[in-house]
């Protein structure tokens, strides 16, 4: 009677309140109340609460051959319930052929929750190339198509048969435009390394193609093997080529001398007026096998670069045998860059530890870094004071200037960086002096999200940044100066959390109290 009541309510109660709990209490009771349960999951399917307390209750049954036969409903919210069901009660019992099925939807929710299944279950991928292979063939992909096809294709990139397919449509000249570019985008932010011989093969054709958005897609997955692209990327620039900096780029990651071509592209970019190309560039000489008379270019770029870009150039002098040998030269560039109180107090530490030759310039560096935050609380007040007399025009042309180099690491109305949070409704959430620290003490409030780690490797060596993604083999940590350093997971001795920003202090200096107050306006009215 209890039973026959409570799959009353389920069924018809106009309160999801008491949907849910009678829910709950079916499943208490256990087997008998399977179909009513199967039957709630199709309207349930809007309500979330109320879903899960329905998949739920069908676990807490644990009624396998009655649930078991929600896999063949004709309505796709009971198949998926069902599936969700028998994953948790037993999943060794679940079949393949049974579960492959269910991928012949159109329903993205089932579509998803079917891959998951089959994702979690070694050698069932199979069962997906009879799916996906049309799709390939097509002349032209829907976005939602689209974008299950690329979850997909990363899903089970381990899989050969998955690699030999995506393979075989790069290489293959029918393949449609749409469908290359995606299959190039799935290379691009694969995790395997090194890439199958014949995703290889179809980049390499692609940076060769007529078709200037196919090389676009091409030089995505380049990153991922560039010494196996040095050709197609030489050939990029002495072509004059609109791609010829992001090939600079590229070739700057070779462990090997970076030739003068790309060199000196590199430098003229530097030296441009778009900050995010500035920014992109001063990181691929920083991390470039240079030179001496390299090296001493960049010194001179020292007294030009924003505070971004002095920090990327920096690490020119980090590395290397001749570090201590330009340390004078360099070190007394650095004291003289106006961009230099953007370089951390402890950044300054390391490198007069490590080059003795810079650390008489270095040590006058430390001293100001020191005087300089007991003048910042000063200044944050007189921001503040100065915000309702600022500018919001003048604090967005300093916002995309390269003296701030803003708009390197933030986005506003889809437009910038995506390093750091996107500042498109700032203004919603901060008030002025917020905003004031936040530019003069980064560190002193991170944004949830952006919150830095300290890893230390099992070498000593030591990285800091945000966590830009991850895997169960390796996590990707970016850093203040755009850096994406992949770090094993076997090879992580210590992993923390930070208290350093990776947005660089010192953004301020150069900039008058009524310009800072200027930015903070513009800040503010973003909404």
């Amino acid at each position: 009677i209890a039973r026959d009541g409570l799959i009353k309510r389920l069924a018809s109660d106009p309160s999801p309140a008491v949907k849910r709990e009678a829910a709950t209490a079916l499943g208490m009771l256990g087997h008998g109340s399977t179909a009513a349960l199967l039957e709630a999951a199709g309207p349930s399917a809007g309500d979330r609460s109320l879903e899960h307390a329905v998949i739920y209750a069908l676990i807490e049954s644990a009624d396998w051959d009655g649930i078991h036969e929600g896999l063949a409903s004709d309505r796709s919210s009971i198949r998926r319930a069902a599936l969700l069901a028998l994953d948790q009660i037993d999943p060794a019992r679940l079949e393949r052929g049974e579960v492959v099925r269910l991928l012949d939807t159109s329903d993205q929710a089932l579509l998803r929750t079917a891959l998951e299944v089959i994702g979690k279950r070694s050698g069932w991928s199979e069962g997906i190339i009879g799916l996906v292979q049309p799709w390939l063939a097509e002349e032209k992909i829907d976005p939602e198509r689209g974008s299950m096809l690329r979850g997909i294709l990363l899903a089970f990139q381990r899989e050969e048969s998955v690699q030999k397919l995506v393979g075989e449509a790069l290489t293959k000249g029918s393949t449609a435009p749409s469908i290359r570019q995606l299959l190039l985008d799935v290379a691009a932010t694969s995790e395997l390394i090194p890439l199958p011989a014949s995703w290889i093969e179809g980049i390499r054709l692609a940076l060769r193609d007529q078709d200037e958005s196919i090389r676009q897609s091409g030089l995505g997955g380049v990153a991922r093997s560039a010494e196996s692209f040095s050709a197609e990327l030489r050939m990029l620039m002495s072509n004059k080529s609109p791609l010829a900096l992001q090939a600079a780029r590229l070739l700057a990651t070779l462990s090997a001398p970076l030739d003068e071509s790309a060199w000196s592209i590199l430098v003229e970019s530097v030296r441009g007026k778009d900050p995010l190309e500035r920014v992109a560039s001063a990181d691929a000489i920083g991390g470039a096998m240079l030179s001496s008379s390299q090296k001493r270019e960049v010194i001179k770029l020292f007294s030009q670069a924003g505070p971004i870009e002095l920090g990327s150039l920096l690490r020119a002098f980090e590395r290397g045998d001749d570090a201590d040998s330009l340390g004078s030269e360099w070190g007394g560039a650095l004291a003289q860059a106006p961009s230099r109180g953007a370089i951390s107090l402890s950044r300054i530490e390391r490198l007069a530890e490590a080059v003795p030759s810079a650390r008489d310039h270095l040590s006058k560096l430390m001293a100001e870094s020191r005087d300089r935050r007991g003048a910042q609380a000063e200044k944050i007040s007189q921001i503040v004071e100065q915000v309702a007399r600022g500018n919001a025009d003048r604090g967005k042309e300093l916002f995309h200037s390269q003296r701030t180099s803003c708009s390197g690491c933030h986005s506003v109305a889809g437009k910038g960086g995506q390093i750091g949070p996107d500042l498109s409704k700032i203004g919603a959430s901060r008030t002025a002096r917020d905003l004031a620290e936040s530019i003069l003490l980064p560190s002193a409030s991170l944004a949830r999200g952006y919150e830095s780690v300290r890893v230390v490797t099992d070498s000593g060596s030591l990285v800091t940044g945000v966590i830009a993604r991850e895997t169960i083999d390796a996590i990707w940590l970016r850093t203040a100066d755009r850096s994406e350093t992949r770090i094993a997971r076997d090879q992580i001795d210590e992993i923390s959390p930070s208290t350093q920003s990776i947005m660089p202090e010192g953004l301020d200096q150069g900039l008058k109290t009524s310009e800072a107050a200027d930015l903070v306006a513009y800040l503010l009215q973003l909404r």
